[in-house]
């Protein structure tokens, strides 16, 4: 067996949670990114830039063409099962889910996660 796969197998995965977020492209992706990791430890973020069409868009197009698409940020964040409900409920509260335009959530059952840590000295880089 190669060296590569010995230290493959060695690692060790944790129950995890996968809370994906389509949130506006308006900076609310960085605000909770930075609130993730000061208030609740979460480091294992990432957002991306997409584009869509609102499902309750008025397509103000002619017959046969597509709306105008918008831009959106998918928001992956990553957490142990244990911490789950707490940053979901977190989310939800602080991008204001639940007001219309402000994007969709949802949480899913990952097979597993490593642990990741960012060391304390290293600077953040919004």
């Amino acid at each position: 067996m190669s060296e590569t796969n010995t230290s493959i197998q060695s690692v060790q995965l944790e129950p995890a949670k996968l809370i994906t977020c389509m949130l506006p492209d308006d900076g609310t992706d960085i605000r909770l990114m930075r609130r993730l990791k000061t208030e609740k430890g979460v480091t294992r973020v990432e957002s991306v830039a997409c584009r869509g069409v609102h499902h309750m868009q008025r397509a103000k197009t002619r017959r046969g063409k597509l709306p105008e698409p918008t831009f959106w940020r998918l928001l992956s964040v990553i957490v142990s099962e244990e911490q789950a409900n707490d940053v979901f409920a977190f989310i939800y509260d602080q991008a204001r889910i639940g007001e219309p335009e402000h994007g969709v959530m949802m949480q899913t059952t990952l097979l597993g996660a490593t642990a990741y840590s960012i060391p304390a000295d290293t600077p953040d880089e919004y």
